[in-house]
């Protein structure tokens, strides 16, 4: 993997390089990561899911970036078709999350306009609960 800009650097270590990122504490504010991948013609799945898009490299900022939040936020309809359950890191990551002061696993909180969701599917989720909300349209 390489990084291009502001500086070049070959090879570039993605935990390295987003865990570095300074992240000034707001109050008033929570930190917002997102991570997307489409494809040159701009297609976000092959055959309905994602992982189809990406290589090893976007798969090592992926798994990255699952390291560093507090919470992982899905859609429901990702959830059905990727079938998510609970977040997996290994021991070296969980250990740099206690270094930071975090739990070892982010939670996942899945965005759903039903809640029309699998709950057996949930099953093996530690921390499961449901929190409706309505917005106006």
């Amino acid at each position: 993997m390489r990084q291009l800009l502001p500086d070049p650097i070959d090879p570039v270590d993605p935990v390295a390089l987003y865990g570095a990122d300074e992240r000034i504490d707001h109050a008033d504010r929570p930190w917002l990561m997102v991570n997307m991948i489409a494809s040159i013609d701009g297609a976000i799945s092959v055959d309905d899911r994602s992982g189809g898009l990406g290589g090893p490299a976007d798969r090592r900022v992926f798994r990255t970036l699952r390291e560093l939040p507090d919470v992982i936020l899905v859609g429901a309809s990702t959830v059905r078709t990727e079938g998510y359950g609970p977040v997996r890191l290994d021991q070296d990551a969980m250990a740099r999350r206690r270094a930071r002061g975090q739990s070892d696993t982010p939670r996942l909180v899945i965005v759903s306009g039903s809640l029309g969701l699998d709950t057996a599917a949930a099953a093996p989720m530690t921390d499961v609960g449901a929190r409706s909300r309505r917005w106006p349209r």
